[in-house]
């Protein structure tokens, strides 16, 4: 009974490594993910991206973008070279480096790249920008804070603060820090 079982496990398992996995596949930099890295590619092949030092060569990071799906993910910080390796294909170059940076206090800049109709156009940046936002809720709480004394029960037991708001900014945004009314 316990030999069908394991035959049984032996005959499932290559089904089920054999489906793909999409996405992040692994983060040889150690270092945290947070700069965008949007991909459009052509459907029906299937991409492997690698991340590479550009002095080293060293591989930083990893990931699988399914042919023609929008692919975004989070990458560390730096300045990389992509390597694009379509399914069945041999690997080849993005023209020019990609560099993953912060800007002012709170842009988190990234790139865009558009890999549809075999050209290689030049990346598009984009970034996440954050903003601290009180919540017009805790206005209120902040008010009877400092308003009511110690030790009165309609007293908040805390001084609300800032939430962290992260968002796709374009340029036109993207220097605003705070902005208590819409983040």
């Amino acid at each position: 009974m316990i030999r069908l079982a394991l035959l049984c496990l032996c005959l499932l398992a290559p089904a089920v490594a054999a489906e793909p996995k999409y996405g992040i596949l692994r983060n040889y930099s150690g270092l945290p993910l947070v700069f965008p890295l949007a991909i459009k590619s052509d459907p029906g092949r299937d991409l492997m991206i690698a991340l590479r030092e550009p002095d080293s060569w060293d591989v930083a990071y990893t990931a699988r973008v399914e042919g023609g799906a929008f692919f975004r993910v989070l990458v560390p910080v730096g300045t990389y070279v992509l390597e694009i390796t379509p399914e069945g294909g041999a690997p080849y170059l993005y023209p020019q480096p990609l560099t993953f940076r912060i800007e002012g206090l709170s842009r988190k800049v990234g790139h865009s790249i558009d890999l549809r109709g075999g050209d290689l156009g030049a990346p598009e940046p984009i970034a996440f920008c954050q903003s601290r936002r009180i919540d017009p809720d805790d206005w209120r709480d902040l008010r009877d804070y400092w308003r009511l004394p110690p030790g009165d029960p309609e007293r908040p037991d805390r001084v609300p603060g800032p939430q962290l708001r992260e968002r796709l900014c374009d340029g036109t945004d993207a220097r605003r820090s705070f902005d208590p009314i819409d983040g």
